[in-house]
Protein backbone atom coordinates (compact mmCIF):
# COMPACT_ATOMS: atom_id res chain seq x y z
CA UNK A 1 0.00 0.00 0.00
CA UNK A 2 2.85 2.41 0.81
CA UNK A 3 5.04 3.00 -2.24
CA UNK A 4 8.54 4.36 -2.77
CA UNK A 5 6.88 7.57 -3.99
CA UNK A 6 5.09 7.93 -0.64
CA UNK A 7 8.34 7.45 1.23
CA UNK A 8 10.12 9.95 -0.99
CA UNK A 9 7.36 12.54 -0.50
CA UNK A 10 7.49 12.00 3.26
CA UNK A 11 11.26 12.50 3.29
CA UNK A 12 10.99 15.63 1.15
CA UNK A 13 7.86 17.27 2.55
CA UNK A 14 7.42 15.72 5.99
CA UNK A 15 4.04 14.19 5.09
CA UNK A 16 2.35 12.02 2.49
CA UNK A 17 -1.18 10.92 1.71
CA UNK A 18 -1.84 7.21 1.39
CA UNK A 19 -5.45 6.78 0.23
CA UNK A 20 -7.25 3.94 1.97
CA UNK A 21 -4.59 3.49 4.67
CA UNK A 22 -7.10 3.95 7.50
CA UNK A 23 -10.70 2.71 7.42
CA UNK A 24 -13.29 5.40 6.67
CA UNK A 25 -15.35 4.60 9.78
CA UNK A 26 -12.31 5.11 12.00
CA UNK A 27 -11.50 8.43 10.34
CA UNK A 28 -15.10 9.57 10.81
CA UNK A 29 -14.92 8.99 14.57
CA UNK A 30 -11.55 10.74 14.73
CA UNK A 31 -13.02 13.69 12.84
CA UNK A 32 -15.87 13.98 15.34
CA UNK A 33 -13.43 13.94 18.25
CA UNK A 34 -11.24 16.62 16.64
CA UNK A 35 -14.30 18.84 16.23
CA UNK A 36 -15.25 18.28 19.88
CA UNK A 37 -11.80 19.38 20.97
CA UNK A 38 -11.72 22.34 18.56
CA UNK A 39 -15.11 23.58 19.77
CA UNK A 40 -14.09 23.46 23.45
CA UNK A 41 -10.52 24.75 23.55
CA UNK A 42 -8.86 24.85 26.97
CA UNK A 43 -7.65 28.17 28.36
CA UNK A 44 -3.91 27.42 28.11
CA UNK A 45 -1.26 30.11 28.10
CA UNK A 46 0.88 30.49 25.00
CA UNK A 47 3.95 29.51 27.05
CA UNK A 48 2.58 25.99 27.17
CA UNK A 49 3.44 25.38 23.50
CA UNK A 50 6.71 25.18 21.65
CA UNK A 51 6.90 26.82 18.25
CA UNK A 52 9.51 25.27 15.97
CA UNK A 53 11.75 27.76 14.21
CA UNK A 54 11.72 26.93 10.46
CA UNK A 55 15.29 28.25 10.23
CA UNK A 56 16.35 25.14 12.17
CA UNK A 57 13.61 22.63 11.26
CA UNK A 58 13.76 21.94 7.54
CA UNK A 59 13.23 19.09 5.13
CA UNK A 60 16.05 17.55 3.15
CA UNK A 61 15.33 20.12 0.40
CA UNK A 62 15.80 22.99 2.84
CA UNK A 63 12.11 23.86 3.10
CA UNK A 64 10.37 24.45 6.45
Amino acid sequence: MVTDDHIHQYQEDGYCLVPGLLPTDLMESVGHRVLEIANDLPDWSERRFQVLDPAFRQSDRGKP
